[in-house]
C-alpha cells in the first residue's frame, strides 16, 4: 500500500492527536485519582489525630508531641542586675 507523503503525514497527525488525547485522559484520571487520596489521606490523619487526642485527655494514651504547648522557661533572674 503506498500512499502520497501528504497522505501519510495527515495520518501521522491524526494518530499523534489521538495519542495526545488519550495521554490526557490518563492523566486526568490518574490527577483525581491522587487528589481522592490525599483528600481521604488527610481526612485519616485529621480523625486518628482527634481520636489520639481524646484519649490522652482521658489519661488512656501519652499526648501527642505535635500537639502540646512548646515548654517555656520559667523566668530567671539575672545576678548581675539583682
Amino acid at each position: 500500500m503506498a500512499s502520497d507523503p501528504q497522505t501519510q503525514s495527515y495520518l501521522v497527525a491524526v494518530g499523534l492527536v489521538v495519542v495526545g488525547i488519550f495521554g490526557l485522559v490518563v492523566v486526568w484520571k490518574i490527577t483525581k485519582s491522587l487528589f481522592k487520596l490525599a483528600f481521604w489521606l488527610a481526612a485519616l490523619c485529621a480523625v486518628a489525630t482527634l481520636g489520639w487526642w481524646l484519649l490522652a485527655k482521658e489519661g488512656l494514651l501519652p499526648p501527642p508531641p505535635f500537639l502540646n504547648e512548646p515548654h517555656r522557661p520559667s523566668p530567671v533572674s539575672d545576678p548581675m542586675t539583682a
